[in-house]
């Protein structure tokens, strides 16, 4: 494929709220929140501490770092977008 043929690669970051609604052991559900819309999200947390959390087009594996923190790596491809991004997150009270 030629390089006429490929779309521009963007790198930007845009910031989003995690959100979880319910909870029963280690599943949860919940919603990601940012000005481009909302995914609704269920996850497990297994045994180890690894998080596995799928939405509507894409799916995180994650880590717990400590009781409040957890880094999450979102990955997505789609005849529209390919995304690949980790962040850290902080609970808030």
């Amino acid at each position: 494929m030629s390089s006429s043929n490929k779309a521009a690669v963007e790198l930007n970051s845009i910031a989003f709220t995690m959100t979880i609604d319910k909870q029963d052991g280690r599943r949860f559900s919940g919603a990601f929140t940012s000005a481009r819309g909302n995914d609704t999200i269920i996850a497990v947390i297994s045994r180890n501490g690894s998080i596995y959390m799928v939405d509507d087009d894409g799916y995180t594996i994650g880590t717990i770092l400590a009781p409040n923190r957890m880094e999450l790596c979102y990955m997505r491809q789609s005849p529209e977008a390919r995304v690949a991004s980790c962040t850290e997150m902080t609970k808030q009270p």
